[in-house]
């Protein structure tokens, strides 16, 4: 029986030997050099006492009007929903968030009452959307998910719609 060649039982030692020591000094120095690092994003606990997302909501076209939350695929197909949030905040850091957020509330508004009227959905017919920053309290068994402590208004396709009068 041959054993492995004596160049790769060297090298894998010193293979270990970099892992073990690159490991030994990061833990050692608290610092954090991939892939020797302890992830702190995964081993630390985050104490948030409040979480901010920027949401749609419908406003429908009913008397009297209420607004509903747009949180469903379904409403807004291909436009992946659980990117939105992320778009909208990016849009409100811009110089032209003035005319953006309502651009794309505007957007939003066309695209659900299309899906709405090729039947690809059955929500209620709206007449306006809104882009709010909402925030709620944290709460473990987030049992507050549909009852926002703050919502801010950030811009409304009535704006655009106003414009255009």
């Amino acid at each position: 029986m041959h054993g492995m060649p004596l160049r790769r039982v060297v090298l894998a030692h010193l293979i270990i030997a970099a892992i073990l020591t690159g490991s030994l000094v990061d833990t050692v120095t608290g610092g954090e050099h991939w892939p020797f690092s302890s992830y702190p994003m995964f081993a630390r606990q985050h104490r948030m006492q409040q979480y901010t997302r920027r949401r749609l909501y419908g406003v429908t076209a009913e008397t009297p009007p209420r607004e509903i939350p747009l949180r469903e695929q379904r409403f807004l197909a291909p436009m992946d929903i659980s990117r939105m949030g992320v778009a909208l905040e990016r849009m409100e850091r811009t110089r032209s968030r003035t005319w953006r957020l309502p651009a794309a509330a505007a957007t939003v508004l066309r695209r659900y009452e299309r899906l709405r009227i090729e039947g690809r959905h059955e929500g209620p017919p709206l007449r306006e959307v809104r882009v709010y920053k909402v925030a709620w309290d944290m709460n473990e068994s987030a049992s507050n998910l549909d009852t926002p402590t703050k919502k801010v208004l950030l811009a409304s396709s009535a704006d655009v719609q106003a414009k255009r009068r």
